[in-house]
Parts: C-alpha cells; structure tokens; sequence
C-alpha cells in the first residue's frame, strides 16, 4: 500500500491539505494586506491620493480583503471558503494584472491554498 493510500485510509490527508492550505494562504494574506492597506492609508491620510485616481489600489485591497474573508471562512464552511477564497484570488488577478504587473506570481500561493482547501473539503465528503 502506498504513502496517499494509507493516508485516506487514516483519514490524515483531509486534515494535511487543510493545514497546509491554511497556513499557505495566511503566511500570503496577512503580509499582503498590510502592505496594501497600510500603503493605502498612508497615503489617503497625506491627500497624494483619492478614489478617483487610484481605483485600481481600492479594488485590489478589497480583492484581497475577500480572500482573507474566505479563508476565514473554511473554518465554518470549508467548500464555501475554499471556492471564496479561489474566486477572488482569480478575480484579483484578472483586475490588477490588465497593467502587465507581475501580481499574478504573488497571487499564485493564494491561489493554491485555495486549492488545497477546496480538495481537503471533498476529501472530507469522501469519507462521510
């Protein structure tokens, strides 16, 4: 019997893929979102900045603002969460990378946490 098999069978894959995706997306998002939003508020609070001019960088924070959302999420509802968290991690990408930035690399390890969240979820269904 393989590695993956005995794991299923112990029911330890559902909870690794949980844990891992957890910890990828947390160790991602909270650095994210200081800097964006303390960046932002900063410069809100100088005038360099307004809405009107800076859209991109409200709607990014709030991007990512969900993300966080959703990853607090799978801890009541793990598919919910997970498809929350993937969602706006895509929809991020596709909004803030039409400027040609390399955000779609820093996306990427939400992206995969979301992932990893979402196959953890059916593994779950799977045993139940």
């Amino acid at each position: 019997m393989n590695t993956i098999q005995r794991l299923r069978n112990q029911s330890l894959l559902p909870k690794i893929l949980f844990w891992s995706g957890q910890i990828i997306g947390t160790v991602t998002i909270i650095p994210l979102l200081l800097f964006v939003g303390g960046s932002l508020f900063d410069e809100l609070i100088k005038g360099l900045i307004t809405f009107k001019e800076e859209y991109q960088l409200f709607i990014f924070f709030f991007f990512l603002l969900s993300i966080a959302i959703g990853l607090i999420i799978t801890w009541f509802r793990s598919r919910t969460g997970a498809l929350i968290t993937i969602a706006s991690t895509i929809a991020a990408g596709l909004v803030w990378g039409l400027d040609g930035d390399q955000i779609h690399l820093v996306l990427l390890l939400p992206l995969i946490s979301g992932i990893l969240l979402l196959l953890s979820a059916y593994q779950k269904e799977g045993k139940s």
